[in-house]
């Protein structure tokens, strides 16, 4: 089955791709996720560049996913109770000013450690309520019917994104 066809019919691996706004989600994810894998790569250079420290990226890194561990079952709480379509708005609006302040900080700041990794604490906050919400919203979209298909097409996206995103960092640096 061709990939026009598996979209026309609504089967196949593309199946969620029907949906427009499933499509937009997809794509931003995409996007958001090279930035997450470039700031990830950035993040790591630089806390070995201030401290000489293979611990401290590893302290960087950790920072950076705990609130993934404390915050899943809160994120989704509040995934459940609010309007998904604007709150990921607001929490992507959130995320990319954090992403800026992270960026200009990285390129700029040549101090103690410690105000990268509380900027690596809240960028892995917002990555934990984002990551939930677009699960949600991705079953809202799609339907139970299509549910499994765009979730996976959600991960994949997010996985997509940060390998892009990490390689083009290792580039850049």
């Amino acid at each position: 089955m061709s990939l026009l066809s598996q979209l026309s019919t609504g089967r196949g691996w593309a199946a969620s791709f029907q949906h427009r706004d499933f499509r937009f989600l997809w794509t931003a994810t995409v996007v958001q996720s090279v930035g997450m894998g470039m700031e990830f790569v950035a993040l790591g250079w630089v806390v070995f560049e201030l401290t000489n420290s293979a611990f401290w990226v590893g302290v960087s890194s950790a920072a950076r996913m705990a609130p993934f561990f404390f915050l899943g079952i809160v994120s989704g709480a509040v995934a459940d109770r609010v309007d998904r379509r604007i709150f990921i708005r607001w929490i992507t609006l959130l995320g990319s000013a954090m992403a800026g302040l992270t960026g200009l900080v990285l390129h700029v700041y040549y101090g103690p450690v410690w105000p990268i990794i509380a900027l690596s604490v809240g960028m892995g906050s917002v990555w934990a309520f984002t990551m939930t919400l677009r699960q949600a919203y991705t079953y809202d979209i799609v339907g139970p019917e299509s549910a499994l298909n765009g979730m996976s097409l959600a991960t994949l996206s997010q996985q997509l994104g940060g390998v892009v995103g990490s390689l083009a960092a290792g580039v850049i640096i």
